[in-house]
This record gives structure tokens, C-alpha cells and sequence, in this order.
């Protein structure tokens, strides 16, 4: 994860708005998050189908695409999504538990009331269903 995506989410967590927030510094549109969801999605080992996952990212009726918390400029498979990215990237070498509290200190920053999972087993699941999803979603349309 690029430093400017984690100072992005992290201006998220605490709630504040940059006041000179240009295009560079915006939250990344659908497709990025796609890519970025499909690049976990296989490290986690899932298959992931991108253009179905981008219909899926679309749809406002989804509970995943539900801001994180009011006012979120992020919906709750975006800051999974990021934060996944992170762990899969970064802390690969890292042990479970180690894993386990870097994702329920991460979380404690984000305000009371936000639908950011529990646990970083619950996020992976989360990312499993997506996948799944787009897989099923995409062989329906062919």
C-alpha cells in the first residue's frame, strides 16, 4: 500500500477533511479497487473475476458498499480492501497473532459505530464471498 493510500485512509479513520484534497490525493474509483481486490483475492488464493467485481463494486444496493462509518468517503470493501493489501504485501513474514493485533490496533483507530470487521479472518472472508461473487455473477452473464 502506497504511503499516500495509508495518510488517505488514515485522514478517514480520524474523520477529518483535507481542505486541499485535489484529484491525486482523492480516493481511488472503482476500478483501482477492483485491482487491488483481485490482487489480494489471489494472494489469499481465491479466484477473482474483474469485470463482474466492478458491476459488483457499482451496485449502491450491496451492504459491502455501504460507507465505512457516517460520512466515510470509503465504503466498507474499499478500507478492507486497502487495509488486506497491506497485510498481504507487507506483513507476509508476520506471524498470525502478530497479524491479529496490527489489524485490532489499526481498527481502534476508526470511530465508534464502524462497520469494519472484527477480525482479520473476518476481512479475508469478506474478500473470499467478493470473489466468489464475481465469479458466479460473471458465469451467469456468459
Amino acid at each position: 500500500m502506497s504511503q499516500s493510500m495509508r495518510r488517505q485512509l488514515a485522514r478517514e479513520a480520524e474523520g477529518r477533511e483535507s481542505a486541499d484534497t485535489s484529484d491525486t490525493q482523492a480516493v481511488p474509483s472503482q476500478p483501482p479497487y477492483a485491482q487491488i481486490i483481485c490482487e489480494v483475492s489471489e494472494k489469499l488464493g481465491y479466484t477473482c473475476e474483474y469485470t463482474a467485481l466492478t458491476r459488483i463494486l457499482a451496485d449502491p444496493n450491496d451492504p459491502r458498499n455501504e460507507p465505512l462509518y457516517t460520512r466515510a468517503r470509503v465504503t466498507v470493501i474499499q478500507a478492507v480492501a486497502l487495509e488486506l493489501q497491506f497485510f498481504v504485501n507487507d506483513l507476509g513474514g508476520s506471524s498470525a497473532p502478530q497479524k491479529g493485533l496490527l489489524w485490532r490496533v489499526c481498527n481502534s483507530l476508526l470511530p465508534p459505530g464502524n462497520k469494519m470487521p472484527d477480525s482479520l479472518e473476518a476481512a479475508e472472508n469478506m474478500i473470499e464471498d467478493l470473489a466468489s461473487d464475481s465469479v458466479k455473477s460473471a458465469q451467469m452473464t456468459q
